[in-house]
């Protein structure tokens, strides 16, 4: 997956990596873990993470980064769902 993206102001830029939102059919209010291996994540061609890196919904991966108005943005991932075989 490949995301560009212009700040319209400075500050930070939070990206949270997260699984889908899936929850209990019996009790809206619960969710069920999805989760997501992550294996790749570059943010203009800088090298966040290439290893696996699982996350779900309510454990997601956090990054930070500052921006300036006018910055554009790269975010480059891969990631599949999670395999326990792997």
């Amino acid at each position: 997956m490949e995301i560009v993206a212009k700040a319209t102001g400075s500050g930070k830029l939070k990206l949270h990596l997260r699984g889908i939102d899936v929850r209990d059919p019996a009790d809206k209010s619960k969710r069920i873990p999805y989760w997501i291996d992550y294996t790749k994540f570059l943010v203009n061609e800088q090298v966040i993470f290439d290893t696996l890196i699982p996350a779900w919904h309510d454990k997601p991966y956090q990054y930070e980064m500052e921006v300036k108005a006018g910055d554009e943005i790269k975010i480059e991932m891969e990631w599949f769902p999670h395999r326990s075989d792997i």
